[in-house]
């Protein structure tokens, strides 16, 4: 697979705001001390502070929030892009060498004056490598395990964390409250439906434009590479446009459904008429077209919803397919009764 795809500056625009730097700290490094941090004062490093090597890592973020009161006192937070890119073994001594470049640029600054004052010491520096490949991140997190162990010596020790957006469980991302766990959510949905349902959920939560925008874009890249169908996903700038793009899209692939299911529903008919057959045929492919996507919008369905698919004729399933795609909850696909 590519180390890159089209979606990837979105997905740098995305995540180089304040919002996603203070969520990734509160709610993903999950460390008592991130409580300390004053996360009004967040904001970006100026690219033209770092060296000429860290500027050409183009997709990477640089941001520092303040961690007390003294004028020295800011907290820096490095985030390493690896957009499915394979897993780096060696991740740590990388990491380790971007560090030591940031804290000489920190030390060349004017307002970081450790070479005249040797008794000051650096900011403390966070490493975070946000990973969204197929393969889990496999590589040690801390540099020490890179070196060869020998009785009474102490390897060299940096320690960097890891957001792997695939690994996170369903579960532990929802009731989606923040606009870090929907994008991750939104990088591991695998049908239009998913899709369609995590814009419905962290919609509510963005209010700036530019930000839904970036959303927007990341939304339609990832829906267009979902191979449910052969057109691309319009580009589109909004909620409102990309929610009414992907439920056509999933109208579409919902026929597609009806016309395959009707084929093997046909083989599986009754020999009592070629008509009666097609029907029946029709009406097996559907409630099959039903089940499935059912199963994939609200899990494992129960016995009784099973029982009125399996009983429901041809016009009710369709309603019922129809309603899918904008139901809350699975009893509203079956209007609401369970009779």
């Amino acid at each position: 697979m590519a180390d890159s795809r089209p979606h990837d500056p979105i997905y740098r625009r995305i995540f180089n705001r304040a919002q996603i730097i203070e969520e990734i700290l509160r709610r993903f490094v999950q460390a008592p001390w991130t409580a300390q941090l004053d996360y009004s004062t967040l904001e970006a490093v100026p690219t033209d502070f770092v060296s000429k090597r860290l500027k050409k890592r183009e997709s990477d973020i640089i941001w520092r929030v303040r961690h007390g009161q003294g004028e020295d006192d800011w907290f820096y937070v490095f985030i390493l892009m690896e957009l499915q890119s394979r897993v780096e073994h060696v991740m740590a001594l990388r990491l380790t060498g971007y560090l030591v470049e940031l804290a000489e640029a920190l030390i060349k600054d004017q307002t970081m004056l450790a070479a005249r004052r040797p008794s000051r010491l650096l900011p403390p520096i966070l490493p975070v490598v946000l990973y969204n490949g197929e393969a889990p991140w496999t590589a040690p997190r801390r540099l020490s395990a890179l070196f060869q162990k020998m009785e009474g010596y102490r390897a060299p020790e940096l320690e960097y964390v890891v957001l792997d957006v695939n690994r996170y469980a369903p579960e532990d991302l929802r009731p989606v409250q923040d606009m870090t766990s929907g994008v991750f959510l939104v990088e591991q949905s695998v049908t239009v439906e998913e899709l369609t349902a995590i814009v419905d959920e962290i919609a509510p939560l963005v209010t700036d434009a530019d930000f839904e925008e970036d959303l927007a874009l990341l939304i339609g890249s990832i829906a267009s590479k979902l191979g449910l169908a052969n057109e691309e996903i319009p580009e589109t700038r909004n909620f409102k446009e990309v929610r009414m793009s992907l439920l056509e899209r999933a109208e579409r692939w919902t026929q597609e459904w009806f016309a395959e299911g009707e084929k093997v529903g046909k083989k599986a008919g009754e020999k009592v008429g070629e008509k009666r057959g097609e029907k029946r045929g029709r009406r097996l492919g559907m409630a099959e077209v039903l089940k499935n996507l059912a199963s994939i919008r609200f899990g494992e369905l129960p016995a009784w919803a099973i029982e009125q698919i399996d009983r429901a004729d041809i016009e009710t399933l369709d309603r019922w397919n129809r309603q899918l795609l904008d139901a809350a909850k699975l009893e509203d696909v079956f209007d609401n009764s369970r009779a």
